[in-house]
């Protein structure tokens, strides 16, 4: 990948991992590399969680009590609506 890139899964676990809950499936993410590695053989696929697999005991940030107010996005984390910002 080119410089300042990063692996969306990677990304992903090492958000949960610091309590920030992503809404996002690690798990799925790594089914998905799958899929595309069978259906791009010969194509460079990055990152380290897949490799390595996921830490015995990890738990997604919401099952820690995740500080979900980080993670809304600005209209739900002020309590304005879409309608407000448009």
């Amino acid at each position: 990948g080119a410089t300042g890139n990063i692996v969306t899964e990677d990304l992903v676990f090492m958000l949960e991992a610091m309590g920030l809950h992503t809404g996002v499936d690690v798990e799925a993410l790594i089914v998905a590399r799958e899929v595309l590695l069978r259906g791009l053989p010969d194509e460079a696929i990055y990152g380290n969680l897949p490799e390595v697999g996921l830490p015995k005991g990890f738990t997604y940030a919401n099952e820690k009590g995740a500080r979900s107010q980080l993670c809304r996005a600005p209209s739900q984390a002020s309590g304005l609506s879409n309608s407000a910002i448009w």
